[in-house]
């Protein structure tokens, strides 16, 4: 499903299957990068909808994890069975979790059984860090609302600001947050345009709309 130019989504509840979160797909000439990666439940389903976009898996070199919960991460040890070289980036405060899963951390779906474990290939430690690849410039920042660990990734498709931000939406509309909270949230992102805002269920387009949300 198409988001954006070569921004697709290729996972998610009416995509693959009600245990998944959205994952998306950015396609770039060199290589393509992307993010989140399902349950894995429905791992085979999600490999359709990429493989209808690329033509190799191989084509994919980097898989941006934005927060350790089981619909989120769960698909990554999949993709990585199937893409030996693909690197794996998540926050150091979630790969914990992604490497050695824990039950209530991760929300382990126990339909599902465990997930299995996945290697991390770069860890972010920084409040926010700008990266390189595909041709690509990505910017990822902490954001540890949804979990301690997650992040937000940022990037500039046809002149427009993405922001694709897992959980975090979900976790606005599911609870007050605290103050140190808001204030973190308005720190990191109240100054950053943000034109097409993507999540674990959907994505908000227009920097208005983008904004009030974010001002909640």
């Amino acid at each position: 499903m198409r988001v954006g130019l070569g921004v697709y989504r290729v996972a998610g509840p009416d995509l693959t299957s009600m245990y998944d979160d959205n994952a998306y797909l950015i396609l770039s000439d060199k290589c393509h990068i992307l993010i989140d990666s399902g349950s894995g439940f429905a791992v085979d389903a999600m490999l359709r909808n990429i493989l209808y976009l690329v033509e190799e898996l191989k084509e994919i070199k980097y898989l941006i994890l934005t927060h350790a919960h089981h619909r989120n991460f769960g698909g990554a040890y999949y993709l990585k069975e199937l893409i030996s070289d693909l690197i794996t980036i998540a926050h150091y405060l979630d790969s914990t979790y992604i490497r050695n899963p824990d039950k209530e951390y991760c929300k382990v779906i126990s339909e599902l059984g465990e997930p299995k474990p996945v290697v991390i290939s770069l860890e972010i430690y920084e409040n926010t860090r700008k990266l390189s690849f595909c041709n690509e410039e990505i910017e990822i920042t902490h954001i540890p609302i949804h979990t301690r660990g997650s992040i937000g990734v940022f990037l500039t498709r046809g002149g427009l600001i993405y922001g694709f931000v897992g959980g975090l939406i979900e976790e606005i509309f599911s609870r007050e947050l605290s103050p140190e909270e808001k204030n973190h949230l308005f720190k990191v992102m109240g100054g950053r345009r943000i034109d097409v805002l993507c999540h674990s269920r959907g994505c908000l387009y227009g920097y208005d709309k983008i904004t009030t949300l974010l001002s909640y």
